[in-house]
C-alpha cells in the first residue's frame, strides 16, 4: 500500500520462510536476514544450558534450520548477520533462565559458517555476508581497480583455526574452545 521498502531481521523459521517466499512471489519490495548462529545449530544446543546458546529469538528445530538454510541458498533470505551481541560475564554466567539473550559472533561468523554449514557455497556465504547488505542499503558494490578505496578481507576458506582468544572484550562466545575451519586471515582497508 505504501510502497515501501521492509527488510525482515532475524528470521528463525520455516513458518517465517513460507511468508518470505509468498511476499516476494507477490514482488514486494522485502528483503530477510538470518543469523549464523540459527543457520549453524539448532535447539539441541541448548540443552546442556550454555548461556551462548541462549538468543533472541531462540534456536528453533532442525526443520526449521533446514528451512533457513534452503531460504538463504534459493535466496529466500538475502543475507545472513553475525547478531554480535557482546555481554558481560556477569549477564552470561548465571542460570539459563536468568542470563541474557545474545552471543558474540562478529569474529566468527565466517568460520562458523564454513564449519557448520558447508551445504552452503562459499560464494553464497560471500555474497550473503558482503555484497547482499550492500544492496539492501542501496550503497555501491565496491570494485578492485586501481586508485580505488577498498575495505576487504583476505579468507582462508579451509584454514582450520582453534577458537581461544578474541578481540571482543567480551567471552560469550559458543565456539570458544573450538576448532573451526574457515579463517580471515586479514582485514584490509
Amino acid at each position: 500500500y505504501a510502497e515501501s521498502r521492509l527488510h525482515v531481521l532475524g528470521v528463525s523459521s520455516a513458518e517465517e520462510v513460507a511468508l518470505l517466499r509468498a511476499a516476494k512471489t507477490e514482488g514486494l519490495a522485502v528483503t530477510a536476514s538470518v543469523s549464523a548462529l540459527h543457520l549453524t545449530h539448532d535447539v539441541s544446543a541448548v540443552a546442556t544450558y550454555d548461556t551462548n546458546y541462549k538468543v533472541l529469538p531462540p534456536l528453533r528445530t532442525s526443520d526449521d534450520r533446514a528451512a533457513l538454510l534452503a531460504a538463504v541458498q534459493d535466496g529466500t533470505i538475502d543475507c545472513i548477520t553475525s547478531d554480535h551481541r557482546p555481554y558481560d560475564t556477569e549477564a552470561k554466567d548465571l542460570e539459563f533462565p536468568y542470563a541474557e539473550f545474545g552471543a558474540i559472533g562478529l569474529e566468527t561468523v565466517y568460520a562458523s559458517l564454513r564449519t557448520y554449514a558447508p551445504e552452503l557455497s562459499h560464494s553464497r556465504l560471500v555474497e550473503c555476508l558482503s555484497i547482499a547488505p550492500r544492496r539492501i542499503l542501496q550503497q555501491a558494490i565496491p570494485t578492485l581497480t586501481e586508485g580505488s578505496r577498498i575495505a576487504a578481507a583476505l579468507l582462508a576458506p579451509d584454514e582450520e583455526w582453534q577458537v581461544t582468544s578474541l578481540r571482543s572484550k567480551s567471552r560469550n562466545c559458543p565456539y570458544l574452545g573450538q576448532v573451526l575451519r574457515g579463517k580471515v586471515e586479514q582485514v584490509l582497508v
